[in-house]
């Protein structure tokens, strides 16, 4: 088994990344079956599940995103791999991401109010990617480059906001920060549930 590097043997403060773009949500998973046409029977009429070497049933698994995923996907890694040259971290780490994404055309004035933001324009992205689909396309491009594996996240911050200049395509700002034995995990004092009687 390899050697567990902690904290003390990275000797890195935050590490910060700025992703310039359109973040990309990473897509549904959607799972199928492929099936061998030139096989039919009775229960397989359109043909039947190609097999592995053991007999087992094949599944190929797609993105629904996986074009606009692997190009944002491929910008995180060159904007980290900029940021950063140090070992894969392997220890704990907290991070933060903050996606600013340009807000739609009818969000701003024309005319004498051209490039102002309407006061009538929602003030918070709340439209679709959700943040946790952003986070999860982020996240998946910087194991290998940041950290061995991700499972070393142990906290996770998400933000989402507008930039209220027009025009601005989009970025992301990722602070990742390695933790050290001093940051004592905090137990949550949970109230005892109460059940109803039967």
């Amino acid at each position: 088994e390899g050697t567990n590097i902690g904290y003390e043997d990275y000797k890195v403060t935050d590490i910060v990344i700025t992703v310039h773009g359109k973040p990309a949500p990473a897509g549904s998973k959607n799972a199928y079956v492929p099936l061998d046409k030139r096989l039919t029977s009775t229960h397989w009429p359109r043909g039947m599940p190609y097999a592995d070497a053991s007999g087992r049933c094949m599944v190929n698994v797609v993105d629904s995103n996986q074009k606009d995923s692997n190009a944002w996907k491929a910008k995180v890694v060159e904007a980290a791999r900029q940021a950063y040259s140090g070992p894969l971290l392997e220890c704990a780490v907290s991070v933060h991401m903050l996606f600013v994404l340009c807000r739609p055309v009818g969000h701003f004035g024309t005319g004498r109010n051209a490039g102002k933001v309407k006061d009538s324009a929602r003030k918070f992205p709340t439209v679709k990617p959700d943040v946790l689909k952003l986070a999860r396309g982020t996240e998946d491009a910087l194991t290998g480059v940041i950290w061995k594996d991700d499972s070393a996240n142990v906290s996770l911050a998400l933000e989402k906001r507008y930039s209220d200049v027009q025009g601005f395509e989009g970025k992301v700002i990722l602070t990742i920060s390695p933790l050290d034995d001093s940051h004592q995990q905090q137990t949550l004092e949970l109230e005892p549930v109460v059940r109803p009687p039967f």
